[in-house]
């Protein structure tokens, strides 16, 4: 083995470090390019040195590096290192915005919410992004994607949560990049024009469309809903008591356009374009394809960041395909996490970034595990116990960030898995042909199939939310507690692998203090 051979997990994890640790570290960016230059040719150095020990000193040098890398990344990424951040020229009293919107949020009950760049203040040019709340009166119009905003107004602080347990909003979209917000309402004086169309304008456009298209179709209200929740990310339309049973059942993440959707995606495409593969340079040509679909879907929906991050992850996963680097699956996952968060190390926070990447990361390394304990031969058997082992194991990667947030435990989530995710792949065959042939005498067929296998999966997700005593509540569980039931996770697994007295003793004693941190 080369002393610079370094799996690329080990190197992920030590930009992550980093980023984390950014927090706590005030030092300059020029100190930190000299820190990181210093470590760069001490490695180096004990890379060709003569010892015994310079693979490991080479390696630990190594490690530092990237741990410096990402400290580096996210000080040089805050927005507020620029110069010219808007920030620097408010003057807590009304200020005179130029503003260009360049995302639209999901509204909440009384208004609408947009993300929008700071082009000047006070006729001085700008930077940074700032939260936009319009009321719902009738009298202030909904506005579009690259619109550009021209008025004077109060920038206001972000609240912070009033219950100190609560999620804390103002610190989300401050990692975000966003500090201050502005309230508009029927009484806002302000100029709008339309400004230079950009990517996510044109994204915003053609999701608006698939949207348009969707209102069209002679399909129900809720079957309306689930098409826009599954392709456009949009589940305001779904009902509360239908997204409650899904929450409850352990199955919300189907009604959000993340990974699960774009990971059944790639698998559909791969079996449609199969026939490629049997041909000379086929992999590729169809890894190729499979990529530009991937991206071409993550524009239609808007290039919404939960998209973007999945059609990365599985981008990676088709090149790798392509390339015949199939086996090296968590290396790949880790080139595209590293990646994106070389792009953007705020990721990092992003609860649907840690709970898309753990779900992954559990397939990856707890489903061999299962299949080594159990694997049937009989086919029926074996068609119900693959999607359930691979269920057990996304629900395991995620279990501990699930209690963590949201401090509540579905017990019957495999069941729910087991009877709502084939329906849902079947739904998105479906619901992509519905729109293809909307206006067709086919298309009515399609979207009666469609609107019951919505209700099938809307009184499954209801019948298992029922068993009110299986789902566990209010349960108190902190960062340490998240920490120590992943390390007993590991360790659980390690003793199924091999059972020996030491990784009993060791397993046994973290169970003890995780129940200690409990009482």
């Amino acid at each position: 083995m080369q002393p610079y051979y370094y799996p690329i997990p080990k190197l992920t994890i030590a930009l992550i470090c980093g980023i984390f640790l950014s927090s706590y570290v005030s030092l300059e960016i020029h100190i930190l390019l000299i820190v990181l230059g210093v470590t760069f040719c001490l490695g180096l150095f004990f890379h060709f040195k003569t010892s015994v020990y310079k693979s490991i000193i080479s390696s630990y040098f190594l490690f530092l590096l990237f741990v410096v890398l990402g400290i580096l990344t996210t000080k040089l990424q805050h927005p507020k290192t620029t110069k010219n951040h808007y920030s620097h020229f408010t003057k807590n009293e009304p200020e005179t915005l130029l503003l260009c919107i360049t995302k639209e949020m999901n509204p909440t009950t009384y208004n609408y919410r947009y993300i929008a760049k700071v082009l000047e203040i006070n006729y001085q040019n700008s930077s940074g992004t700032i939260l936009i709340e319009a009321s719902k009166d009738t009298m202030v119009p909904t506005h579009n994607v690259d619109d550009l905003l021209f008025l004077k107004i109060q920038l206001s602080p972000i609240s912070p949560p009033k219950n100190p347990h609560g999620f804390d909003y103002k610190k989300f979209l401050e990692r975000k990049g966003v500090f201050h917000k502005i309230s508009m309402h029927q009484n806002t004086t302000y100029v709008i024009r339309k400004g230079k169309k950009s990517i996510n304008g044109m994204a915003s456009l053609a999701r608006n469309f698939i949207a348009k298209k969707i209102d069209k179709l002679h399909i129900n209200p809720t079957a309306q809903a689930f098409l826009k929740a599954f392709y456009l990310g949009k589940r305001g339309e779904i009902p509360d008591e239908i997204k409650a049973d899904y929450k409850n059942s352990g199955v919300i993440h189907i009604l959000a356009l993340s990974g699960l959707h774009v990971g059944i995606l790639l698998k559909i495409l791969e079996f449609l374009l199969y026939p490629l593969a049997r041909t000379k340079k086929g992999r590729k040509i169809r890894s190729l394809l499979i990529i530009i679909i991937l991206w071409s879907f993550a524009f239609v929906t808007g290039l919404s960041p939960s998209i973007v991050r999945a059609v990365t992850m599985f981008s990676c996963f088709a090149l790798a395909s392509g390339l015949n680097r199939e086996s090296n699956s968590l290396n790949t996952l880790s080139i595209s996490a590293f990646l994106l968060l070389i792009l953007n190390p705020n990721y990092v926070y992003d609860v649907g970034f840690q709970l898309s990447y753990s779900a992954v990361l559990g397939i990856l390394i707890v489903t061999p595990i299962l299949n080594r304990l159990w694997l049937p031969k009989h086919v029926l058997i074996k068609s119900i116990a693959t999607p359930l082992k691979v269920s057990v194991a996304a629900q395991l990667g995620i279990l501990p960030l699930g209690l963590y947030y949201f401090h509540q435990f579905p017990g019957l989530f495999f069941l729910a898995n087991l009877l709502v995710v084939p329906a849902l792949v079947v739904c998105l065959w479906l619901g992509i042909l519905i729109i293809i042939f909307e206006g067709f005498k086919i298309s009515e067929w399609l979207a009666y199939g469609f609107e019951n296998l919505i209700d099938l999966m809307n009184t499954s997700a209801h019948l298992v939310a029922n068993f009110e005593f299986l789902l566990f509540k209010n349960i108190t569980f902190d960062f340490y507690m998240m920490v120590l039931l992943y390390i007993i996770i590991v360790l659980f697994f390690k003793y199924v692998i091999s059972k020996t007295f030491k990784k009993t003793i060791l397993l046994l004693s973290f169970l003890f203090i995780i129940s200690c941190q409990e009482t």
